[in-house]
């Protein structure tokens, strides 16, 4: 069996992580907490266990924890912004709900996400 190319890793990672935090997004909303809180809670339980999963699995990455983790939050840091920008833009101003201006973000960012990740969190030298 060939191997798994890292994109596809990265895909059904990302589709196995955010598919439960939705889940956990959509909860949150209808015990009506504020949609900014509800995104910024799944946002952060994402990074995290997205850092796991794709450190282990998507790139199987040996790079130094400190060093691959303080990448890895400044990026989710920046893409969170611009996560939160659109989510609030298209709900605030397009009157889409949060739950499908979340899925319409997390769609405008993948790419960019991917291509930060795979430069700059974890680099082809890192990896086994």
């Amino acid at each position: 069996m060939s191997e798994v190319p890292t994109p596809l890793r990265f895909v059904l990672t990302g589709l196995l992580v955010n598919g439960t935090l939705f889940l956990v997004l959509a909860l949150l909303l209808r015990w009506r907490v504020d949609y900014r809180l509800a995104v910024t809670v799944t946002y952060l339980l994402g990074m995290a266990w997205g850092y796991l999963q794709n450190r282990l699995w998507s790139w199987r990455s040996k790079a130094p924890v400190v060093q691959s983790v303080s990448r890895y939050l400044v990026v989710y840091g920046g893409v969170y912004l611009a996560h939160m920008g659109i989510v609030a833009l298209l709900v605030e101003r397009a009157g889409l709900g949060p739950l499908g201006a979340a899925a319409v973000s997390a769609v405008i960012v993948i790419g960019p996400l991917f291509a930060l990740l795979d430069r700059a969190v974890f680099p082809k030298e890192t990896r086994l």
